[in-house]
């Protein structure tokens, strides 16, 4: 009785503690963006992927060429077009998502799930998990539910880089 008080306890402080983890990760709010100077755009590198939102309203996606103090130049794969920097309100730039809320996030649910197979499940052989395997089963399952949710995270995401006066 005592061996079995002793792995619940165990596995209680484990699951708090990967708890305390993930929820300090998904507590960080994502960065403000800045909006830049049209120096900072001139200075990106070439072949970046771009969103421009005019002041009519209409927008261009395409890859950065060139962009000069007058102009900005995109490519849509042949396709060049060239767009008055008068004529841009928003500049955005594709950057991949971040991949750390999601994976600490599932490593929660994982160790989660893996802290009640260890309480509650005994198997069909009539004996209790130990306090070494249930702990195991708590970090597998922590790493497995980490795999997933960063397999969930990806994609790209808009970060708007240039914002001028209407």
């Amino acid at each position: 009785m005592t061996n079995t008080r002793q792995m619940t306890a165990a596995i209680f402080v484990v699951l708090a503690v990967m708890l305390a983890n993930a929820i300090s990760v998904g507590a960080q709010q994502p960065a403000a963006p800045i909006v830049g100077t049209w120096d900072a755009i001139k200075a990106l590198p070439s072949r970046d992927e771009l969103s421009v939102t005019l002041k009519d309203g209409s927008g261009q996606k395409g890859k950065l060429t060139d962009a000069t103090d007058t102009a900005l130049i995109l490519s849509q794969g042949k396709r060049i077009t060239e767009i008055r920097r008068d004529g841009i309100f928003q500049i955005y730039r594709s950057v991949p998502k971040s991949r750390a809320r999601a994976t600490g996030v599932g490593a929660a649910v994982g160790a989660g799930l893996g802290a009640v197979t260890a309480a509650f499940g005994d198997g069909s052989s009539g004996h209790g998990a130990g306090a070494g395997t249930a702990i195991a089963g708590v970090f597998f399952m922590a790493g497995v539910g980490a795999l997933i949710g960063r397999g969930f995270a990806s994609g790209h995401e808009r970060v708007l880089i240039y914002e001028a006066r209407r």
